[in-house]
């Protein structure tokens, strides 16, 4: 991410248009391709494929579904503007080589010592008051989502736990920070010159796109901590690191309660105090300023070259 990124010529509302209008397209080739799946492997019908996705019994295929989902609806879109708008296009979306060991340990730390604050954050967005009837759908939301949540927690044995890491945890978190890190932030980053605006801006697109209301707040915050740790570490593959954690954590804990036949549920009981949340707070800052020491952010380079010409020679430099 430290190279000049080369630009074809777009125009930074011309790069956002291309992105989105790629995200409609790949939504859209996703779900047919989703459909397809479904219907394959399971035989069942489209008609009732959200109830069945609650069923164990087509966990894998609801786990298929959903990693299709983002790999349409985020990581190839987010691949192909970088691509169409930049002549370095894993560049543009932060893919480096350069690595610092105290950075990644920094990085692990700030989302363990976040975990208070977003306990915190939670208990802080249940509290909010909405009116009855957006509670009621909002609960309809979440009790739906944890019915799948639970099919897709079947996990039997290592092998079944190994596949859900790998479709629930990690292919996941290399999507998701594709699109919002890599691609969201770093343009509005470029455009703005506003670091922590760009980061905030993503973060809540990033939280709004999840579709839960009783997790928006946290999941901006979630979304903030990885986009800081994108920023300070010039490096995407930092914030897929922990993200990967973070939904590692997840997966692990819901095969914990399978193993022990424990009930698998989402809802958080935790009665930390919020002084808690506050000291939790204090050392997310403490490790972002240890980050900024060991490493500035910085807004990329941009050097702007025309749309492609096969014929220009500027386009055979190395």
């Amino acid at each position: 991410m430290n190279n000049p990124l080369l630009n074809k010529g777009y125009s930074h509302v011309g790069q956002l248009g291309i992105l989105l209008g790629l995200i409609g397209v790949g939504l859209v080739a996703g779900s047919f391709v989703s459909m397809g799946i479904w219907t394959g492997m399971t035989g069942q019908s489209m008609e009732t494929m959200l109830t069945d996705m609650q069923q164990p019994r087509f966990a894998n295929a609801a786990k298929v579904v959903q990693l299709m989902g983002t790999l349409f609806g985020f990581f190839l879109p987010a691949v192909g503007y970088a691509f169409i708008c930049f002549r370095n296009g894993w560049d543009a979306l932060g893919f480096a080589n350069n690595w610092n060991w105290k950075l990644m340990g920094l990085s692990l730390l700030l989302i363990l010592c976040s975990g208070p604050l977003i306990d915190t954050l939670t208990n802080i967005n249940k509290a909010i008051p909405i009116s009855k009837a957006m509670r009621t759908y909002f609960d309809t939301m979440e009790q739906n989502y944890e019915k799948q949540v639970k099919a897709i927690a079947d996990i039997r044995n290592g092998g079944q736990l190994l596949m859900s890491l790998l479709m629930l945890a990690l292919l996941p978190a290399v999507f998701e920070e594709v699109l919002f890190r890599g691609g969201l932030q770093s343009l509005l980053l470029r455009w703005w010159k506003q670091p922590w605006v760009a980061i905030v801006v993503a973060s809540i697109v990033f939280s709004a796109i999840h579709g839960s209301w009783y997790g928006f707040l946290p999941r901006i915050v979630l979304g903030m901590l990885l986009g800081g740790i994108f920023y300070y570490t010039r490096n995407i593959w930092y914030a897929i690191l922990v993200h990967f954690v973070n939904n590692a954590m997840v997966t692990l804990y819901m095969y914990y309660l399978h193993a022990q036949q424990k009930p698998v549920t989402l809802a958080n009981e935790s009665s930390l105090p919020l002084w808690a949340g506050g000291i939790s707070l204090v050392m997310v800052v403490a490790v972002f300023f240890a980050m900024k020491k060991t490493q500035e952010g910085i807004v990329p380079q941009e050097v702007f070259y025309d749309r492609f010409n096969p014929f220009d020679e500027r386009n055979n430099v190395a």
